[in-house]
């Protein structure tokens, strides 16, 4: 195996993202349509995107799911 590949070679540059006032259903269906575990949030304010955060399908599962079964 000395052949090695770098991340771009075998990532997509395309991000699924969501917006900041994006609710967590919207999320997990976007998740599951792009077929990715996480999210990169976007906050837009006056035009501008910025990078708000990132939301993973654990943190969905830990915050609103697990709870639920404790």
């Amino acid at each position: 195996m000395s052949e090695r590949l770098t991340a771009g070679e075998i990532c997509t540059r395309e991000v699924a993202i969501a917006y900041r006032h994006t609710d967590l259903v919207t999320a997990a269906q976007l998740m599951r349509e792009h077929h990715v575990g996480a999210l990169v949030v976007i906050d837009e304010t006056q035009g501008l995107r910025t990078v708000a955060g990132v939301l993973t399908d654990r943190d969905i599962v830990i915050s609103v799911v697990a709870p639920e079964l404790a």
